[in-house]
């Protein structure tokens, strides 16, 4: 029987050079949007001070990476700040302090490196993984007018990583100190290793087993139990959307589950025969309030919860318009997927909904501690490109996607000049933000052009790579823009300032005593040079200190303390230190009736 002439489309379309440029290039497509988050998320990343618990994370670790031969390998498994202070797991400490001795020095720009290089490292294993799923369309691969045809190549893992980028809700936690970055990413790590080993046919399923046991056992290290809604939902959720126990019955998610739990409980077991521990006044202060947050307290706060995925359904805008998309054409389109391409798109959808379940239940009012299961949006959104690619979404998405991209270009248009409106008298380089400002606008005129017109589907070689690339240049200087804005907030915020007034008001290596401040501001006593000595207790109502020494009050411990004790406090400065506000004063054992003054 003679076999059918072959389409014209179709043979230009497997003999384009382009596509096989994309199919080689497919492969580059992670080290791209390293680059490309790395740049965005790690520019001008060392000016700013430290803010927030931004302290209490790089000052711990710096003690660790300072500490010289009196350091016992008890300092490292239980990081105090200032010998009070323990509120999460040791490993993000460790990771800093590690940085630090490596790099041979201690500041900002070293103690941010690793969440920067957390984010970069997510967003390309979102476009690897994204692209191992969703790279070709088996058994559709259409293009209007029905030919076959679907290109396989970089589109899906490019479009992860964009979306990734785009995730404006993490741009602040991808350049902090702090703990979110590298928790996001060990978090989200573990799940799509999850996913691998219950839901598809892998031949090395050992080996992404593996590597779930050791990204879920760092995600319990670095942040307790927070990362269990993404886990729990990557197990239970799928079973639920799939109706299949297929995932439940792999022994590797009980296994990264379970040594996660298991090394998280040996740490805590192994600290508390630590003769540090039962000094310490901070003891488990944050893995408590972890715990508390487990337990719905009253009907309100359930209530407030139940908004929890309506809430980052806005906040993830536009990425998490790639659910409505997968869900509305259900089943018609589902059904040109391969049966692991299924099973993969299903399981990513039920691994959502089960950390919104779980977060509701677990009575989450405050959004940002779900931001850990955004980033799976983000293969969703890579499917989506695939499907619009290859032709297979009705013929209303076209047409709803166009407007969408044009509103994400005017959007980024707009932030970008707002960006550096709110920067500019205070940037050191302002018209360089110009500079960005007008790339932001030059890329959004050129991506608009590109994409497609309405009721059409794109071509797979000539439209959607270009609008990535101007998507993907847009997102990277308004990321650079929102980094400097990002800087100037933290500067105005930071406790630099204060620590400038207090070493000149008592000199370097002066010890100085506190107690609120202490535990709130500890950048306060970093950059005076100062060494701090808790005191143990608030000092809410007059009580005698001991010895002679410099204390500092907060506004409400001072007004507290001031007339009671007027004999033995005297005033010396107010510190420039955000609310609360604080004072520094000199405390006389013997009391010498001095008027309190400032100075």
């Amino acid at each position: 029987m003679p076999q059918p002439e072959q389409s014209p489309i179709n043979c230009r379309l497997e003999t384009s050079p382009f596509s096989s440029a994309v199919k080689a290039r497919g492969g580059w497509t992670p080290v791209v949007v390293f680059l490309a988050v790395l740049i965005g998320c790690g520019w001008d990343l060392g000016r700013a001070p430290l803010w927030g618990t931004e302290g209490h994370r790089a000052i711990t670790a710096h003690q660790l990476a300072t500490g010289g031969q009196n350091q016992t390998w008890a300092d490292w498994l239980y990081p105090q700040l200032y010998g009070s202070y323990q509120r999460k797991p040791p490993l993000h400490y460790w990771i800093l302090a590690l940085t630090e001795k490596t790099l041979g020095q201690g500041n900002e720009l070293v103690w941010r490196l690793p969440s920067v290089l957390a984010a970069a490292s997510l967003g390309a294993l979102l476009a690897a993984m994204s692209q191992r799923w969703f790279g070709s369309i088996a058994g559709a691969g259409m293009i209007p007018g029905g030919v076959p045809g679907g290109v396989p190549g970089a589109i899906p893992g490019a479009v992860a990583g964009l979306a990734y980028l785009g995730l404006f809700a993490l741009w602040s936690q991808n350049r902090s100190a702090d703990i979110d970055s590298m928790h996001t990413f060990a978090a989200v790590a573990a799940a799509c290793c999850l996913l691998e080993v219950s839901w598809r046919s892998s031949s090395k399923r050992w080996a992404w087993g593996l590597a779930g046991i050791l990204f879920s056992s760092a995600a319990m290290l670095l942040k307790g139990h927070a990362c269990l809604p993404v886990l729990l939902g990557a197990i239970f959720g799928p079973a639920l959307v799939l109706r299949s126990t297929r995932g439940l019955r792999q022994p590797w998610p009980w296994a990264m589950l379970g040594l996660g739990i298991s090394l998280l409980c040996l740490w805590l077991l192994a600290i508390t025969r630590l003769p540090q521990h039962t000094q310490s006044s901070g003891q488990f202060g944050g893995l408590s309030e972890a715990l508390q947050r487990l337990i719905v307290g009253n009907g309100r706060q359930f209530l407030q919860a139940l908004t929890l995925p309506a809430v980052l359904f806005a906040y993830a805008l536009p990425v998490s318009l790639a659910v409505p998309i997968l869900i509305f054409p259900w089943p018609g389109v589902w059904r040109r997927l391969a049966e692991d391409q299924k099973q993969i798109a299903g399981s990513l959808l039920g691994a959502l909904g089960g950390a919104m379940v779980i977060g509701i239940l677990a009575g989450m009012t405050n959004p940002r501690y779900s931001y850990v299961a955004l980033p799976l949006l983000c293969p969703l959104a890579g499917l989506a490109a695939a499907l619009w690619r290859d032709g297979l979404l009705p013929k209303y998405w076209p047409s709803i996607l166009r407007w969408v991209s044009a509103v994400t270009i005017v959007a980024l248009g707009i932030g970008a000049v707002v960006l550096t409106a709110l920067t500019w008298k205070e940037s050191p380089h302002p018209w360089a933000m110009a500079a960005m400002t007008g790339g932001v606008s030059l890329a959004g005129i050129w991506t608009f052009q590109r994409i497609p017109a309405r009721h059409r589907q794109p071509t797979p070689d000539t439209t959607l790579p270009p609008a990535l690339g101007g998507f993907s240049l847009m997102l990277v200087l308004t990321a650079m823009l929102f980094g400097l804005q990002w800087n100037q907030g933290k500067a105005r915020r930071s406790a630099y300032a204060a620590g400038a007034v207090l070493r000149q008001a008592v000199g370097e290596g002066t010890t100085v005593s506190a107690g609120i401040m202490l535990r709130d501001q500890p950048e306060l006593f970093f950059y005076a040079h100062a060494q701090p000595r808790a005191l143990g207790f608030d000092l809410v109502e007059p009580r005698d200190l001991g010895a002679d020494q410099w204390v500092i009050l907060t506004d409400r411990e001072w007004q507290a303390c001031a007339e009671p004790m007027a004999d033995r406090l005297t005033l010396i400065a107010r510190l420039p230190t955000r609310p609360p506000g604080s004072v520094l004063a000199w405390y006389s054992a013997a009391g010498n009736g001095r008027q309190n003054q400032e100075k």
